[in-house]
């Protein structure tokens, strides 16, 4: 979580050192431990350091390893040994004594922009390379670390902070229009355009993206793409599937702890607590804290009995967080940007929970999405072998004691049905607002660009990377400015190496309700959590509106900038509201923009 900010001026003018230093001064919340600031006439770097790993204790960036090309970054590099492999520095490089930055800069000289093909992990990153006179930047494969940047009066900016670059003095708080309206189809923009901001005059660099500015020209392209038709993996035992995947899963997970202390927000699902028992049976060394938001009267919830379950098996400590008691749009946090946050104080605890207990912890956000099951999901096309078929129904059949529905067995025998099967599109349809601005929905044909959201289809017919590669995984540029430095995220269903591994299976049975998740925690997990069917979560948000009282729900002034986006005569209160969540959710959007528009003007 560590923040960066680095400013080059194109036309040769020095870097203005005061300015470094106090927009520097903006990210301490972030990097606490160590605030740095390295200039070289007309390029400067700020940095604010956060120590989240072992080899963080010897981190001091900007840094440089040879004088010529400096780094500041926001990076947790995976793989290390095998990275220094590659390198050919096994024997001149001590691992225990080398920060991510370095290892970095190390790749960068060894494969200039290239490097991106070894480096795993999460990161974002600014590179100057003083000898070719370049700026390149990068952001991981899926868009865990967030970077921004802006180009405008001969100025490139270029920080993790969305609220730090929009205080350099050129940058006007002038909003984007475009971002605002996908806020309002959504609830965040960034599922409409991963390449904007909030604010005009600032953009974001894409996931899996790199950026270089040379000989006066900005350059951005995609150095990465999950492959479409990946060799199909046959195995004649099935238990090679299951050791070879526990044997990533276990990679995945202990890369992203690498310190003495670490947090795990934990439900009682699969993802999550499978996180947890290879946390603790792989890192003996490491305390282990589980944290677990429950629901006690509001909702029916049995999260708590099954996390305390793992608990007690694991042997691990668990916090149980008490959600019962939080209204709607409690005040209490300031965003980045207009987010569908509808108890933030909830989020705002959560958070800080984390932080009292580790500076880094887990989570399996990503777990639905990377082995979400559908007939042919598969990146390969090769042809389902029917023998092998029925015998995997017979085998997922005992495990589950019941038959698989949906497994796509009449596409089998139906070519004409698995054609169909395979030009799935996704079922991501949410309602259109009916308040909107007549004018505002007409100068930026908001209609339009509501239907190309819903008519989105992945490049592959594998439904697993339309889910990774649409959602945005970025949580180090949320809140704004807290009164503490938060834990930093670690999602080990993000790992590449997992990813690249499960697209290469049979898409039955292995994601069919995570078969083979469940069946490589059979050692791991008690028999009643592994059995444990998918859960639907608990619809909160119609609780949440009988608890709350109605002139908190509609009592709230609109924000003068507002009705430049809202038909505020059109706007219903929450009595009024369609009865459906989809419907409820989407009417509280112009709420919380309001909110967020007057939280912003304070600043």
């Amino acid at each position: 979580m560590s923040g960066f900010i680095t400013i080059y001026h194109t036309n040769g003018e020095p870097v203005d050192k005061q300015l470094i230093h106090s927009l520097t001064q903006t990210l301490k919340f972030r990097g606490p431990d160590q605030q740095n600031v390295w200039i070289d006439d007309n390029i400067g770097m700020g940095h604010a350091l956060f120590k989240t790993t072992f080899e963080a204790e010897y981190e001091n960036q900007p840094a440089t390893i040879d004088n010529k090309v400096w780094i500041t970054c926001s990076a947790r590099i995976d793989d290390r040994e095998n990275l220094v492999n590659k390198m050919g520095m096994k024997h001149s490089l001590d691992l225990s004594s080398t920060p991510d930055s370095e290892l970095i800069l190390h790749a960068y000289k060894k494969w200039g922009e290239e490097c991106l093909d070894h480096l795993l992990g999460d990161f974002a990153f600014v590179i100057w390379d003083k000898t070719q006179q370049k700026l390149f930047c990068a952001r991981d494969h899926l868009g865990t670390r967030q970077l921004h940047y802006a180009y405008i009066n001969n100025k490139i900016i270029i920080s993790n902070s969305l609220n730090t670059i929009r205080q350099h003095p050129d940058i006007s708080k002038e909003l984007n229009d475009k971002a605002i309206a996908g806020f309002l189809l959504t609830g965040d923009y960034t599922l409409i355009d991963k390449t904007i901001s909030v604010y005009k005059d600032i953009s974001t660099l894409a996931p899996t993206h790199k950026l270089t500015y040379k000989n006066k020209h900005i350059h951005i392209k995609a150095y990465w793409g999950i492959p479409d038709n990946l060799p199909l993996l046959r195995y004649k035992n099935d238990n090679d599937y299951i050791e070879h995947f526990l044997e990533i899963f276990k990679e995945s997970v202990n890369d992203r702890i690498r310190t003495s202390k670490i947090s795990i927000l934990m439900s009682g699902g699969m993802d999550s607590t499978a996180i947890a028992a290879i946390a603790k049976n792989s890192n003996s060394n490491v305390k282990i804290q589980a944290v677990t938001s429950i629901y006690e009267t509001m909702v029916n919830d049995d999260e708590k009995y099954y996390a305390d379950l793992v608990s007690k098996h694991l042997d691990i400590p668990i916090h149980f967080h008490l959600a019962d008691d939080y209204q709607l749009f409690d005040k209490g946090i300031t965003t980045t940007r207009p987010l569908e946050i509808l108890t933030p104080i909830q989020r705002n605890d959560i958070q800080r929970i984390l932080a009292s207990y580790s500076r880094a912890y887990l989570t399996g956000d990503a777990g639905d999405c990377l082995l979400e099951y559908t007939p042919f999901n598969s990146t390969s096309k090769r042809p389902v072998n029917l023998f092998h078929f029925i015998l995997q129904i017979y085998k997922v059949t005992k495990f589950f004691h019941m038959l698989p529905k949906g497994s796509g067995i009449k596409s089998v025998f139906n070519p004409y049905q698995k054609k169909k099967e395979q030009t799935y599109k996704p079922n991501l349809l949410v309602p259109y607002p009916s308040w909107l601005s007549s004018e505002f929905e007409q100068t930026f044909n908001v209609h339009h660009m509501w239907q190309n959201f819903q008519q989105w289809t992945p490049s592959s017919s594998h439904r697993a990377q339309m889910q990774l590669t649409r959602f945005n995984w970025n949580s180090d540029d949320v809140l704004l400015n807290p009164d503490f430095t938060l834990s930093e995220e670690r999602d080990p269903y993000r790992d590449i190496r997992l990813i690249k591994y499960l697209f290469s299976l049979p898409s039955f049975p292995w994601f069919y309700k995570k078969y083979i998740l469940r069946n490589s925690m059979s050692d791991f997990l008690p028999d009643e959590v592994i059995k444990r069917p998918k859960t639907p979560l608990p619809n909160v948000v119609e609780k949440l509106i009988q608890i709350t009282p109605t002139q908190h729900l509609n009592g709230w002034e609109p924000h003068t900038q507002l009705s430049r986006y809202i038909d505020l005569k059109k706007l219903p209160t929450v009595e009024k509201t369609t009865a459906t969540p989809s419907h409820r959710i989407v009417n509280f959007r112009p709420r919380l923009l309001n909110e967020w528009l007057s939280q912003i003007e304070m600043l």
